[in-house]
């Protein structure tokens, strides 16, 4: 969240505009080691004038969380989503990238942020390495069915 990564942010919004992109998807690229429960809210606030400006070029703004980045634990999705402006950011949500940071309850979660997910990134985990879906860790049925109860129709 550099004045560069902005700026490369800001091309990214004109050349997905030109592409006719509908939507961008964001990681933030910063360790949660080195974050701070007010960096998360910084971050929530510099995204939402972000996910504005991805409006104007007719696009959506949306947070993919990582293992190891700001939006990690459960406690930082609320934090983050508490701040955000209404209707500048969604969520990507990531099954693999959960269960490595220790969310154990994904379909909760799904439940929780329903409101603002628009794109979902499934896959399993084994060992710390990503792998094809039933293959190893994550029971997927609570997943799933957590993302048609909450009417997903992405």
């Amino acid at each position: 969240m550099d004045k560069q990564g902005l700026r490369n942010l800001r091309e990214l919004f004109q050349f997905g505009q030109k592409l006719g992109s509908e939507m961008i998807v964001f990681c933030h690229g910063v360790s949660r080691s080195r974050v701070t429960t007010e960096d998360i809210r910084t971050y929530a606030d510099c995204l939402s004038e972000l996910g504005k400006e991805a409006q104007q070029y007719g696009l959506r703004l949306s947070l993919h969380h990582h293992y190891d980045q700001p939006v990690m634990h459960r406690e930082d999705f609320d934090v983050f989503f508490e701040r955000i402006q209404q209707g500048t950011v969604g969520l990507t949500i990531d099954t693999a990238h959960l269960v490595k940071s220790g969310i154990g309850n994904s379909s909760e979660l799904i439940r929780s942020f329903a409101s603002v997910i628009d794109n979902y990134h499934i896959k399993d985990i084994a060992a710390g390495n990503w792998q094809i879906l039933g293959r190893e860790v994550i029971d997927f049925e609570p997943i799933f069915a957590a993302i048609i109860d909450t009417g997903y129709h992405g």
